[in-house]
């Protein structure tokens, strides 16, 4: 059993820009879309280009991947790319320390030991993965937030 102890933060209002996918259709290859951000991401206006976000968002049964970049304010989208405002949020944040592909490990013990057992309330339809400068690719020295919504007592 893998607990890991959050930190809880007061998150504003934020928008993604970036490509979305059906996470069924990725098979888990979410690389794809982040080739295709690195890319084009001067196309994104008012973009801030030092953060990357992987949005997973509930969408009916399924679930919608979006690999994002923050804007600093909303503009226009360009063409095959996705703008998803999120409001502010109370989130318990983890840190992944690792390779990137043990993510989902971490993500699933998240889910179901350490949320539960700090007695949080998990807000259903979302959560993110947090990307700055301590992502380094393929290193064990990497660092990946994870940000939950939860409510607060």
């Amino acid at each position: 059993m893998m607990s890991l102890v959050p930190r809880i933060v007061l998150k504003p209002a934020f928008s993604l820009v970036g490509f979305s996918c059906q996470s069924s259709q990725l098979d888990g290859n979410f690389e794809l879309l982040w080739g295709e951000l690195a890319d084009r991401f001067d196309e994104i206006p008012f973009v801030d280009p030092d953060f990357g976000y992987g949005a997973h968002l509930q969408q009916g049964s399924g679930w919608q991947y979006l690999a994002g970049l923050a804007v600093l304010r909303p503009g226009l989208v360009p063409d095959g790319m996705t703008l998803h405002h999120f409001d502010a949020h109370t989130y318990a944040v983890f840190a992944h320390r690792g390779r990137l592909h043990r993510l989902s490990k971490t993500i699933a013990a998240i889910f179901r030991d350490s949320l539960p057992d700090a007695g949080f309330k998990v807000i259903d339809g979302f959560y993110f993965e947090f990307f700055d400068d301590r992502y380094q690719p393929e290193s064990e020295d990497s660092v990946v937030f994870i940000y939950v919504p939860v409510e607060t007592h």
